[in-house]
């Protein structure tokens, strides 16, 4: 008996030893077999993390497990993530590790999948990313046999996530948190599969959502036969959030498709089913929601789907005289009827319609009613709808906990009857739309992201006439803004079902318009959520001032041509008076054209274009400017005060052309720092102030010139700016006779560098320059005319520094002074010497050899010989005394420079 033992203790340990030695034994086995497989059959980058093998987990079976398994998908979605799997875990017999034979396949006897994620992507081309399998022969002999087999017992899925997106019909699916749970013998043809299912589905098809997160569980018992390719429900209870159904029936896999024949119900009645079906994200809590009346939610599928048909539909929702109360709320919806069928009776997938029958409610005395048909849904869908009721917006908040982010007041009142299709929409084609009714919105009040001010609509009208949509009436007013707009409506279809731009031709009347109140922040702030108030709380008035983030901006969905009128315009602090001009709106900028207003005493027109596109705002605009004040325009609008500074010492009126482009600030303001362009001015009746810094700088050089009495009638100016540096162009200013020439350059940080002219005459150049001229007589001061003094002017307009030549022309005056005096003494002399000459040659000699006599005597004192013949003429015509004048001049010259 003792070595009978010590035999069976010795087997058991080396079993033990075995068992343990498996997993390090087949480990590599396994793990290269995987991936063999794999890399023959797949397309893809397969990685894991984690590999193991161990037989006790679920002895007598083997477990292997995988860890972060990961499929990176090849071109042409390189890069993709199809699949991750934190853990998956597969059991097998133990028997296929230790003795199974290489054309046997391994049982897969259970599996389970945790922490996973698979996307699921078709592009426009139509290509799924899915599709990875390596092509395989054509050729039957060459299939090898399948390595696998399944002989499930159990399975399950715990945490995945699964989504799935359609590029070309922006469709996405998503199911999240997804647990699945499978108990069965698979190795039986028929059995019954016991499952568990929970789910978050989420829907959405051209960026609206359907379905967000509704909670969807399923406990079923699912009958397969697996020789008939069949599957059964049996016991089940399917909810989509708390609505229940019970679905009975069978879907069969065919060669070239599926056989349906299900049919569904709500087991229960009450219209809290209705309430159920709204997803928990656009609702409270139904606790305690107060119900009556029915609501009942049945249907059948019964055909074949196949590439070319669907099965036949009959889905219908059914409600009558039912009401819903919330118990935190004040009201109530009563008189709620529902008449909703989905339907197909042809086989034909264009032939799937919707039809609305009813759908009406009341809340108060207010009552709504709305009927439609949708047709052929996956074509060109063709819609039928009738809308006729009053609803107080204000009421929707009080009987419904919708969670919105406008806090809406208003009066809405619809009576309409419209019949389209969408391609009609799509092509414009607005006349195969037919339409007739109107609609009206009174009393409306918007508070919320957009408007720093409640915005108001007094009245609002819609009229409905075929193809045609007029806007009859907009009376509305936001702050201090008040205007009513009328005009007609091109594509309403493409804005209220496609999201896009709103079409159409208005004319804007207002009395005053801020344009302060339509700042709105980029980022609007999230909605405090609504606290229930008392009834006579109010809530506090909004000032009109700007916040942090704030700007202006100009509505991208907006394509239309508006004619304005204004009595006054509010702008960045400037009074605009009798505004008018035509504003062409699109892709988010504005055009102006002949924008013309009253402003500063004179008139304006402007012409040009702002666009709040994008990250900056920018501007290109032309003005015209007809006699505006010249102080007022210059002290009041920041960009003419940068551009010409040196109008502050300019009172009168003048005119001017502008063309400049630039950035704008939030508040569609010019950034001063972006501006360029050139201005070309024209002073009308204006004069020099007598008081200003530069002004002063100049008097203080020239104390005569008085230059607050200059007259700059006429004047005109031009200058180009870029950079923040001006240009000013040479130009001339005339002033009693004489000529100030200006040119230079000037910063819009107000330095500036000039160089200026003054053609003056010389009595205006100082005392010294007075003592000079008292030297000469009246006739000599006129022979001197006007003397040029160049003016360098400096520093800043505030503090201008000027230096002059001032100096060097008085000592030029001098010269000239010194020149002149000289030219007197020589006349003085001369008129002596020819007088004494004249009279002894007269004396002795006579008249005709006097000449003769006096021409000897130039010839002698100025040394000079006989004439050119061709200059005799001239010779002759001289006087003897202007001879005898040269010749003494030469001769004092000579003793002038002997004595220095």
């Amino acid at each position: 008996m003792k070595k009978f033992f010590k035999i069976i203790g010795i087997i058991f340990v080396v079993l033990i030893l075995l068992l343990v030695s498996i997993p390090f034994l087949f480990k590599n086995t396994i793990k290269e077999k995987i991936m063999e497989k794999v890399n023959e059959s797949v397309d893809a980058q397969i990685s894991f993390t984690d590999f193991s093998l161990s037989v006790f987990k679920n002895f007598p079976n083997a477990t292997v497990e995988v860890g972060g398994l990961k499929v990176i998908n090849n071109a042409p979605f390189e890069g993709d993530t199809l699949a991750y799997v934190g853990n998956f875990s597969a059991k097998v017999n133990l028997k296929d590790i230790l003795f199974k034979k290489d054309d046997e396949p391994y049982k897969l006897l259970g599996f389970s999948i945790a922490d996973a994620v698979v996307n699921v992507r078709i592009n426009e081309a139509g290509k799924g990313n899915f599709d990875i399998a390596k092509s395989t022969s054509d050729t039957p002999e060459s299939e090898e046999p399948n390595n696998f087999s399944l002989d499930l017992n159990e399975y399950s899925i715990d945490n995945l996530r699964f989504t799935f997106k359609e590029d070309g019909s922006k469709m996405s699916v998503i199911v999240d948190s997804l647990y699945h749970k499978g108990k069965g013998n698979f190795a039986n043809q028929v059995l019954d599969l016991e499952t568990t299912t929970s789910l978050k589905l989420s829907f959405a098809s051209d960026g609206t959502a359907f379905l967000r997160n509704n909670v969807v569980t399923l406990d079923a018992i699912l009958g397969i036969d697996l020789n008939q390719q069949k599957y059964t429900l049996k016991d089940n209870t399917l909810k989509l959030n708390d609505l229940e159904l019970n679905f009975d029936g069978f879907v069969q896999l065919l060669d070239d498709g599926q056989l349906y024949d299900l049919s569904f119900k709500t087991p229960k009645t009450t219209f809290k089913n209705c309430l159920d079906l709204i997803p928990a994200a656009y609702t409270k809590s139904i606790e305690g929601v107060q119900t009556t009346g029915e609501f009942t939610i049945n249907g059948k599928v019964a055909g074949k789907y196949t590439p070319t048909t669907i099965p036949k539909l009959d889905i219908r929702m059914l409600s009558n005289n039912a009401s819903f109360k919330y118990p935190s709320l004040p009201k109530s919806v009563k008189n709620i009827d529902i008449d909703v069928k989905i339907g197909n009776d042809t086989e034909k997938l264009e032939d799937t319609y919707v039809n609305i029958n009813r759908f009406a409610f009341t809340i108060d005395q207010d009552a709504f009613s709305a009927k439609a048909l949708l047709r052929n849904l996956t074509g060109n869908m063709l819609v039928d709808a009738d809308l006729k009721g009053t609803i107080n917006l204000e009421n929707i908040q009080k009987a419904y906990p919708v969670q919105m982010d406008l806090d809406l007041k208003g009066i809405l009142k619809a009576d309409i009857t419209t019949s389209f299709d969408m391609a009609s929409v799509e092509k414009k084609a607005y006349e195969r739309i037919r339409n007739a009714g109107h609609a009206s919105l009174e009393k409306f009040v918007y508070s919320g992201a957009g408007f720093l001010q409640p915005f108001h609509i007094n009245k609002a009208g819609l009229s409905f006439n075929n193809a045609k949509i007029e806007l009859t009436e907009l009376d509305a007013k936001t702050g201090k803004t008040d205007f009513n707009i009328k005009g007609t409506l091109e594509n309403f279809y493409g804005f209220t079902l496609r999201n896009e731009v709103l079409k159409g031709n208005f004319s804007l009347a207002s009395n005053h318009i801020d344009v302060g109140d339509f700042m709105q922040t980029d980022t609007p702030a999230e909605t405090p959520k609504q606290e229930e108030k008392k009834p006579a709380e109010t809530k506090p008035a909004t000032t009109n001032t700007s916040t942090a983030g704030a700007s202006i901006k100009i509505p991208a969905f907006l394509d239309c041509t508006l004619d304005a009128k204004a009595k006054t315009v509010l702008y960045d602090k400037l009074n605009l008076n009798n505004v008018s001009g035509k504003l062409i709106i699109k892709d988010e900028r504005v055009s102006l054209q002949n924008l013309q207003t009253d402003i500063f005493g004179g008139k304006t027109a402007v012409t040009g274009n702002v666009s709040t596109k994008g990250d900056t705002s920018t501007f290109a605009v032309d003005l015209d400017m007809t006699k505006l004040n010249v102080t007022e325009s210059f002290s009041q609008i920041d960009m003419l005060k940068k551009i010409m500074p040196i109008a502050k010492v300019v009172e009168g009126f003048f005119s001017s052309k502008i063309n400049v482009t630039g950035k704008l600030t939030p508040e569609l303001t010019p950034d001063i720092n972006s501006l360029s362009g050139s201005l070309s001015a024209s002073l009308l009746d204006s004069h020099v102030k007598q008081t200003s810094p530069l002004v002063s700088a100049l008097d203080s050089q020239f104390t005569q010139l008085n230059l607050s009495k200059l007259n700059l009638k006429d004047l005109k100016a031009n200058v180009t700016f870029e950079n923040g540096r001006v240009v000013v162009k040479p130009f001339t200013i005339k002033w009693n006779g004489s000529t100030i020439n200006v040119a230079g350059t000037h910063g819009f940080d107000q330095t500036m560098d000039y160089k200026l002219t003054f053609n003056v005459p010389a009595k205006m150049l100082g005392p010294d320059a007075s003592a000079l001229l008292a030297k000469l007589t009246a006739t000599e001061q006129q022979k001197l005319g006007d003397i040029p003094v160049n003016v360098n002017m400096g520093g800043n307009f505030t503090k201008p520094q000027v230096s002059t030549d001032m100096k060097q022309v008085v000592n030029n005056l001098a010269l000239q002074v010194a020149k002149a005096q000289a030219n007197q003494l020589t006349d003085k002399v001369m008129d002596k010497v020819t007088n004494e000459v004249t009279n002894k040659i007269t004396e002795k000699i006579g008249g005709e050899a006097m000449n003769k006599a006096t021409d000897a005597l130039g010839k002698i004192i100025g040394g000079k010989t006989q004439a050119n013949p061709a200059d005799t003429t001239k010779t002759q015509q001289q006087a003897p005394k202007d001879q005898a004048k040269k010749a003494v001049n030469n001769l004092l010259d000579g003793l002038f420079k002997k004595k220095e």
